[in-house]
C-alpha cells in the first residue's frame, strides 16, 4: 500500500520474446473462455494486424508486437492482470519463446508544492557537484529554474533470484493537471533467463509471475514509499 494516494496509477506485465500478434485477438480470448462475448464486443480501439495487435477494455489495455507482449491496467487490484497473463500462457500458449519479464508498478502523485518538489530532485541530484554550471540551474531574476529531469537507478544483485535486475525512475509527473508538486515513478522488476541470447517455453516465467507479482508489486510500493515519506520529512522540516 502506498503511503500518498496516488492520482494515477497501474501495473504492466511484460513479457519478451516471440510472439504472433494476430493470435492475440479479442475474438480468440473469447474462443479460448477468458473474454465473454459481452467483453469481446466493449473491446475499444482495436487493431489487428501481423506486426501488430492493440486493444483496450475497461481494465485492461493489450499491446502485442512480435518481440514483446504488454497487459496493463490501471485499476485496482493490479493481480488482475497477472491472472490474465498466467491463464492467457499457462493454460493456451505454454510453448510461447520467452527471455524476459518484468513486473512493473507506476504512480502519479503529489507531494503539496512546487518546493517540496525541488527539494526532493535536490536531494536525488544535488547541485553543487555541477561546479558554476549547478549555480546556473538555480535561475534567477526573470531566469526559470532548472533541475533533475529524470533519474533512473539499477539494483543488480538480488537475494530472491540470480538472473534480472530492478531499475527505478523518478520523474516530474507530466501527466497531472497543474503539477507544479507532481511525481512520476516506475518501478521495473526485470527477471531473465540464465542466457540472455536464448528464448525457453514461457512455463518456467508463467510459473516465476503466478508466484512473484504480489512480491513484487509490494516490493515496488515500498520503494515508491520511500520517496513519499522524504515528501513529509521536507515539508515538515
Amino acid at each position: 500500500m502506498l503511503n500518498i494516494s496516488p492520482e494515477i496509477s497501474g501495473a504492466s506485465i511484460v513479457l519478451r520474446g516471440n510472439f504472433n500478434p494476430q493470435i492475440f485477438s479479442p475474438s480468440w480470448f473469447e474462443k479460448v473462455g477468458i473474454f465473454s462475448a459481452d467483453q469481446t464486443k466493449a473491446c475499444d480501439k482495436v487493431v489487428v494486424h501481423d506486426e501488430i495487435t492493440a486493444f483496450a477494455l475497461d481494465w485492461i489495455t493489450i499491446n502485442v508486437q512480435k518481440n514483446q507482449f504488454s497487459a496493463s491496467t490501471s485499476f485496482a487490484p493490479t493481480s488482475q492482470i497477472s491472472d490474465f497473463v498466467v491463464r492467457t500462457f499457462g493454460e493456451f500458449l505454454i510453448h510461447t519463446p520467452v527471455n524476459a519479464m518484468g513486473i512493473n508498478r507506476q504512480a502519479h502523485f503529489r507531494v503539496g508544492s512546487e518546493e517540496v518538489r525541488n527539494t526532493i530532485g535536490k536531494i536525488l541530484a544535488p547541485h553543487e557537484p555541477w561546479g558554476e554550471w549547478g549555480q546556473k540551474i538555480e535561475g534567477g531574476p526573470g531566469v526559470e529554474r532548472g533541475g533533475m529531469l529524470s533519474l533512473t537507478m539499477v539494483q543488480n544483485k538480488l537475494e530472491h533470484r540470480d538472473n534480472g535486475k530492478i531499475m527505478v525512475k523518478i520523474e516530474p509527473s507530466r501527466k497531472l493537471e497543474n503539477a507544479d508538486d507532481g511525481i512520476f515513478m516506475e518501478v521495473n522488476d526485470h527477471y531473465a533467463v540464465a542466457d540472455a541470447e536464448k528464448s525457453i517455453g514461457c512455463e518456467e516465467m508463467i510459473e516465476i509471475l503466478a508466484a512473484d507479482f504480489d512480491r513484487s508489486q509490494e516490493m515496488s510500493d515500498t520503494i515508491i514509499n520511500g520517496i513519499m515519506d522524504m515528501s513529509k520529512n521536507v515539508s515538515s522540516a
